[in-house]
């Protein structure tokens, strides 16, 4: 899965020209973080329900 850098979208005449190619390109993401984005908001699942 990937994502974008962060830092990407304002400022850029104060970010020199490497930093702005650095964040512009698109990175991996971890497996523990896919995990996490991978599970929608909100969702419980059924073993660590409360009831």
């Amino acid at each position: 899965m990937k994502h974008s850098h962060a830092m990407n979208v304002h400022k850029f005449e104060e970010k020199t020209s490497s930093r702005k190619r650095r964040v512009a390109q698109d990175a991996i993401l971890s497996d523990a973080d896919s995990k996490k984005i991978k599970k929608p908001a909100g969702q419980v699942r059924p073993e660590e329900r409360k009831e």
